[in-house]
């Protein structure tokens, strides 16, 4: 007989959200989400246990299931929680994973039992670094790729920096330098990063072809695990506003927004028009190599580039107190003061 708990660890419980992620309304219309529909449905047939949830309330989140013919998927509809009693961040949550709807349709429980089943002593493996409430000053470090001479040398030099915490936007993997050592430098000198979606797509082994990487076998178990966990989005209080850290722009990994974007490519940047109205006044990314500080109405846009040795590799440090970003290159293994930013 297998008792409760064990029976407990076996299942795979997954909450699903509602608008824009099954559904997506415009005006009247409304516009089902075929792929993460498809798949509600193949975890659930592969014995997940499933929760809808929503900010619009249980019977909301009924009624839209039952709408596209997914209500039976469903254990229970509940509404999302605003305040949440617990001794621990959501973040610092063992087995947790959040998925993007964009990533649905190459997903399956085996992918997502790999994560929520690893070991209680993952936490203790050296690369889980606690992630701070707030910060005022943190040392900033774009897109790796790799470089693992250039990260070193840069997180070296932030060492001797005053800071609350150093973030990373990611992509720390595919290029020319070695991505088990750029894992194992970002835990050792505790380094709060999100994925971007070249982690994304090594850490499961998915999406386009790595250019320069490795296939996830040439990880470490250890290094692979510590990729796979990373969370796609973390957010922050600063004392001059709350600060979204994300790779792309929002929790859209693909999504671009570069220095001269002006006019209609900046109107049709839905992520973008969604971060003018919400909580954040400030934005750090990067997924498009390009290092900016520019304010779009009212939310401010810090990219911080990237290490990658063929795109002018940087990195920088950023003062909330004085509203100051501050970029450093690195040449020749020296670092070199570039460019100060006021924001």
């Amino acid at each position: 007989m297998v008792d409760m708990s064990e029976q407990e660890q076996q299942t795979v419980v997954i909450y699903v959200d509602v608008d824009d992620t099954f559904v997506r309304t415009f005006g009247s219309k409304r516009i089902p989400i075929t792929p993460v529909i498809d798949h509600v449905r193949a975890v659930f047939e592969a014995g997940a246990e499933l929760y809808c949830w929503s900010s619009g309330g249980a019977d909301y989140a009924r009624i839209c299931a039952t709408e596209f013919g997914i209500d039976d998927c469903f254990r229970a509809f509940l509404p999302k929680p605003q305040v949440l009693i617990d001794d621990q961040l959501v973040a610092d949550w063992r087995g947790l994973m959040q998925v993007h709807p964009h990533e649905c349709a190459g997903s399956s429980i085996e992918r997502y039992a790999g994560v929520v089943r690893a070991p209680r002593s993952t936490n203790d493996a050296g690369f889980a670094t606690p992630v701070p409430r707030s910060v005022s000053k943190i040392g900033l470090i774009g897109d790796v790729h790799a470089q693992d001479d250039l990260l070193s040398v840069a997180l070296e030099y932030l060492a001797g920096i005053e800071h609350d915490a150093i973030l990373c936007t990611g992509d720390i993997v595919d290029g020319v330098g070695d991505c088990e050592r750029c894992l194992a430098l970002l835990a050792e000198h505790r380094v709060v990063s999100i994925r971007g979606n070249h982690d994304r797509w090594l850490a499961y082994d998915s999406g386009p072809a790595i250019s320069q990487g490795s296939r996830p076998a040439a990880l470490s178990k250890e290094r692979l695990l510590q990729l796979r966990l990373l969370p796609p989005t973390l957010t922050f209080d600063t004392p001059a506003g709350r600060l979204l850290l994300c790779h792309g722009l929002g929790k859209n990994d693909l999504r671009e927004l570069r220095p001269d974007d002006t006019g209609s490519s900046l109107d049709a940047n839905l992520e973008l028009q969604q971060l003018r109205k919400s909580e954040y006044a400030f934005v750090i990314n990067g997924h498009t190599h390009q290092r900016m500080v520019r304010d779009y109405d009212g939310v401010t846009v810090i990219n911080a580039g990237t290490l990658h040795v063929d795109r002018d590799p940087v990195f920088a440090t950023v003062d909330f107190d004085e509203r100051v970003v501050q970029f450093y290159g690195i040449e020749d293994g020296a670092v070199v003061i570039r460019e100060q930013a006021s924001f």
